[in-house]
């Protein structure tokens, strides 16, 4: 998460190294205590997603609604994608046994850990690299679109985990299935709404330049009429002194 927001905030509320502390902290102290000292289960989604919204406003300066799409790129990329394709992979691979019982305890496989941990990386890395120069200003109705993709792969999340982890269900691998799904259209839908603000801001760079060069356009027409006016004065003022000079008969007076 902390990756994911560097890439998006540029402003920091407090010195930049105090932000990443306290961001890092307080989520690394949150999980630790919602997996060690309650019994949620899967319930600890909301705790989790409340409090990553109110951490990056605590930070960061950014609006309510960009906060809002960071928590949701960051929950997708880093739990929603990796644990669903994980999991239906494993299952797959292993006809659905993918616990151990010990004593009375039901655990997952090691290997679901170590390839979870994995793929995780993996995305966190194809993450910094598709953010890492992101600069785009996300309006509200971007975000309302985001917002209903996420919802979907997080409603089917949701049911997943709280059958596996409230209900004690290991067949989950249809609902694992339509999480990746849905977490991969998420994704892909950012890609586009990314693309669509690119394309918006260099629409806008365009009005702007056009505007200027309206405006030295307008500048140079103003002062091509102001030299015209001036050479009708001067020619004028010319013809003037030659009427006058071929009225003085004199020489003398001529000089």
């Amino acid at each position: 998460m902390l990756v994911i927001t560097e890439c998006f905030c540029k402003v920091s509320r407090f010195p930049k190294n105090i932000s990443r502390i306290i961001l890092a902290g307080a989520s690394a102290a949150l999980v630790i205590c919602l997996t060690f000292l309650t019994d949620l289960g899967a319930l600890k989604m909301f705790v989790v997603l409340s409090a990553t919204i109110a951490l990056i406003k605590l930070c960061y300066r950014i609006s309510f609604h960009e906060s809002l799409i960071i928590m949701e790129m960051s929950f997708t990329i880093m739990s929603i994608l990796p644990e669903s394709l994980v999991t239906a992979l494993m299952s797959f691979l292993y006809n659905g046994d993918i616990t151990n019982t010990i004593g009375n305890i039901v655990i997952p496989k090691w290997e679901l850990y170590v390839f979870s941990i994995l793929f995780r990386c993996i995305c966190l890395a194809a993450a910094y690299y598709l953010l890492r120069n992101f600069r785009y200003c996300l309006q509200q109705k971007d975000a309302l679109v985001l917002t209903v993709g996420f919802l979907l792969a997080f409603s089917v999340s949701f049911a997943s985990a709280y059958g596996y982890l409230n209900l004690q269900r290991e067949d989950t691998l249809i609902l694992d299935l339509a999480t990746s799904v849905l977490g991969v259209y998420f994704i892909m839908q950012f890609l586009y709404t990314k693309n669509v603000s690119f394309l918006r801001e260099q629409e806008q760079k365009d009005k702007m330049q056009i505007a200027q060069l309206n405006r030295q356009f307008n500048y140079y027409q103003k002062k091509l009429r102001d030299e015209e006016k001036v050479c009708s004065v001067y020619h004028d003022m010319k013809n003037h002194l030659l009427v006058l000079e071929g009225k003085l008969q004199l020489p003398k007076q001529r000089q």
